[in-house]
């Protein structure tokens, strides 16, 4: 009987162990899945927030950039076109009177 009772408690132990080693694999995995979600997810927050900020000033510059074209465009509009250049083609033919 003391034999019975003796194995019993040694295949329990053993047993046991097994179960909970799988039990602490198990717990490992998740607590190592949420941590790189975490971290991820931080990193994702931080990237974003960085994008957002270049992409506003980069906007910003553009629509910038697209008044002051506005604005040449309507200042050379009052200028006449039809100017004549202020030093003639020395090439150009020259009528005789």
């Amino acid at each position: 009987m003391k034999i019975i009772n003796l194995m019993l408690t040694i295949l329990l132990i053993l047993g046991s162990n097994t179960v909970q080693a799988q039990f602490l694999k198990k717990l490992k995995e998740k607590v190592n899945a949420t941590m790189d979600r975490k971290i991820n997810g931080t990193i994702d927050k931080a990237i974003s927030k960085t994008t957002d900020k270049v992409v506003d000033s980069t906007t910003h510059k553009i629509e910038k950039v697209t008044k002051d074209i506005s604005k040449r465009k309507k200042q050379n509009k009052t200028i006449p076109e039809t100017e004549e250049p202020i030093v003639r083609d020395s090439t150009a033919r020259r009528e005789h009177k």
